[in-house]
């Protein structure tokens, strides 16, 4: 079914603004829902915007709101929920984020080994390529079967260094410690290390103490959380 929905759609836009509400009041709910949204308020958010998709009439304010349920419900960890929701915002004739959220998660879904599985533990190669692909569009654009792995290109930022043996140890899982060294340098490097115990509540101590390995499900919902920051200048 994924595979007909995708015909239908393009490329991500990275905040979706465009369409909004013909009536002042309607901009002004939906501008609050967007502020929730902003402030990490993804359950309201989720409300807010299903109220709003169902009452409209405007298709292009339906796509939004879908667009923003789905990537509420992603930052939720709420996989199914999120598919739901692009895949709503699809069928309206979203030419905009709805497909490429599809497409990423119908990667997780169907267990492509490129991309993370939803319910096993993630590797680090499966998490490198995961954060290449969701936070970096130069990066994503020069990957090809001759060039760097993902975790090399990952280890030249700094964001997720080799083993201390030098090797990538691609196939081992990843520990919630480890995924959350990851997302302090990420975070750090946007001069936003303040949010990192926000993203992965209790601290590095907290992170230590997890027995289970960090799950696609819960990765997926990490990077979403940290794609959401922005840089502490506003970019």
């Amino acid at each position: 079914m994924l595979q007909v929905l995708l015909a239908g759609a393009l490329v991500l836009a990275g905040v979706m603004a465009c369409g909004g509400p013909a009536s002042e009041q309607r901009a002004g709910e939906f501008d609050q829902a967007v502020e929730r949204f902003v402030a990490g308020d993804y359950r309201d958010t989720i409300t807010r915007m299903e109220k709003i998709a169902g009452s409209t009439t405007d298709v292009a304010v339906k796509i939004d709101a879908y667009a923003y349920i789905g990537r509420a419900h992603m930052a939720l960890g709420e996989t199914e929920d999120a598919i739901t929701a692009f895949t709503m915002g699809a069928r309206y004739g979203d030419r905009g984020p709805c497909i490429e959220y599809l497409e990423l998660l119908k990667q997780y879904v169907e267990g492509n080994p490129n991309a993370l599985h939803v319910r096993e533990a993630v590797t680090r190669s499966e998490l490198a390529g995961s954060i290449v692909r969701m936070m970096d569009e130069t990066a994503t654009a020069s990957m090809n079967p001759g060039g760097p792995t993902p975790l090399a290109m990952l280890a030249e930022r700094g964001w997720m260094p080799a083993a201390p043996d030098g090797a990538e140890h691609a196939e081992d899982a990843v520990t919630h410690a480890s995924l959350y060294v990851i997302v302090s340098r990420i975070l750090g490097g946007r001069g936003r290390a303040d949010q990192v115990s926000v993203i992965m509540p209790g601290g590095y101590d907290a992170a230590l103490r997890a027995r289970a390995p960090v799950s696609g499900t819960e990765a997926l919902a990490v990077l979403e959380r940290v794609r959401l920051v922005q840089e502490k200048n506003g970019r």
